[in-house]
């Protein structure tokens, strides 16, 4: 069975030959150490099938493949290049944490914002430049075998990355209008971005992401995720579900206060399941039949600092509390620029090792 089968029946809830992986990595190092030399549309995929991975939702048009220095440049891009401010951002590179941070914005309040112009990509130029690099890293990964799958969207994380968390409370709490105009506008290219997946077809699941929780619980108020957010969201989504294609949810962090909500908003699936902040073995019960589960190796901090053993225990036993009657891909979210390539070995290795249907009970 191949990895495309694999994962195409663990969305249906049918049994395949074992629990398929899906992850993307995030580590250089990891990258180069497995997959040896070449340009990023090569030595990426070709990693991934190295690691024993089914599937992958990282792109290979923008990814780095180097250990790139420290940097600050301005923008006027945001999100993508999908979101454009009539004043640039100042940016810095954190090749620590491989992730670009915003360390200035061209607004200090919310009447400022007001008078700045913020507004999305026309939605052609969205789709034409978004479907091109889709179909690119869908070719580039199956010539390795390897399953890719679109993710994006974020029209929350977006709204407060774009703003700063206390400008966003800020405008949560005292100018709601002018945030919905802003969550508005982030809809629109993000609406434009999962039309580009949908349209083409570009693979069998899609992964809607927007951080809405912490280790403890969510992040904002259930009632503005409800009334506010998902109404949003779910409008924004439709080309997916129309196509067909199976619609994930991934946040970080405790989101089982929404999954109801989320489930009736046209969800079919969570990424990922954190074992160290959710059950995995109660929300298989509660939601087995409703959700395909996507997660069960901690990547916070047991796949940094624990050993190879120790990421094959938690692997093994999220297999056996999750797997059973399928509706379950292992995972770490993803590898982080300082996992150790013997720990991401193990993990994936344990699905092979484990996750052989019919599992045992």
């Amino acid at each position: 069975m191949d990895s495309y089968e694999r994962f195409v029946r663990v969305l249906n809830f049918e049994e395949p030959d074992r629990v398929p992986t899906l992850d993307s990595i995030r580590s250089p190092r990891v990258i180069r150490e497995v997959g040896g030399t070449g340009p990023p549309e090569e030595l990426i995929p070709r990693a991934h099938k190295a690691l024993g991975l089914d599937v992958a939702y990282g792109g290979v048009g923008a990814a780095s493949i180097d250990e790139e220095p420290a940097r600050v440049w301005k923008s006027k891009y945001y999100s993508l290049g999908l979101i454009v401010c009539e004043k640039p951002f100042t940016f810095r590179w954190d090749p620590v944490a491989q992730t670009t941070w915003v360390i200035d914005r061209p607004f200090k309040n919310l009447n400022d914002l007001a008078e700045i112009g913020v507004e999305p990509l026309s939605e052609d130029r969205i789709i034409e430049e978004q479907t091109s690099e889709f179909l690119r890293s869908k070719k580039a990964y199956e010539k390795h075998g390897v399953v890719f799958i679109g993710y994006g969207g974020s029209v929350l994380e977006t709204s407060y990355r774009i703003l700063g968390w206390p400008l966003f409370v800020q405008a949560m709490f005292r100018e709601t209008n002018q945030l919905r105009k802003l969550i508005e506008k982030i809809a629109i290219a993000a609406s434009a971005y999962v039309r580009s997946y949908a349209e083409a077809r570009i693979g069998p699941a899609f992964i809607y992401g927007d951080d809405i929780a912490h280790k403890k619980g969510l992040l904002f108020n259930p009632n503005f995720l409800r009334n506010d957010w998902l109404p949003t969201v779910e409008k924004m989504v439709q080309p997916i579900r129309r196509a067909g294609i199976k619609l994930i949810y991934h946040s970080e962090g405790n989101t089982e206060p929404m999954l109801n909500d989320l489930i009736d908003a046209g969800f079919e699936g969570l990424w990922p399941v954190e074992p160290q902040v959710m059950n995995i073995g109660e929300i298989k019960k509660k939601y087995g039949d409703k959700l395909i589960l996507i997660g069960g190796v901690d990547n916070h901090y047991l796949l940094q600092h624990g050993t190879p053993d120790d990421v094959e225990r938690q692997a093994k036993e999220s297999i056996e509390k999750a797997a059973p009657g399928s509706g379950f891909c292992l995972s770490t979210d993803e590898l982080n620029p300082d996992t150790p390539t013997i720990n991401a070995i193990a993990a994936y290795k344990a699905a092979r090792k484990y996750g052989v249907y019919p599992l045992e009970q």
